[in-house]
């Protein structure tokens, strides 16, 4: 039998956007230019997909993240 290694990543703070590693005004711009569209990469709250469009709810999973630092994954 051949066995297959899958390497899956997972993301420890969605409300990291831009993936630099923290939770910063950058990542609100990004929310921001996308405000009212359907862009899954900001659409992250209800959990565990969205709700298919960036509105509040979203800036406020990301607002409770704000300068958090995401520890790199390995």
């Amino acid at each position: 039998m051949m066995q297959k290694r899958v390497n899956i990543r997972i993301d420890l703070n969605i409300a990291d956007l831009n993936r630099d590693g923290i939770v910063d005004s950058a990542d609100m711009c990004i929310m921001v230019d996308h405000w009212g569209e359907y862009y899954p990469l900001c659409d992250i709250s209800p959990p565990p997909f969205g709700d298919g469009i960036v509105d509040v709810q979203d800036l406020i999973v990301l607002a409770e993240h704000l300068f958090e630092e995401v520890p790199p994954v390995e």
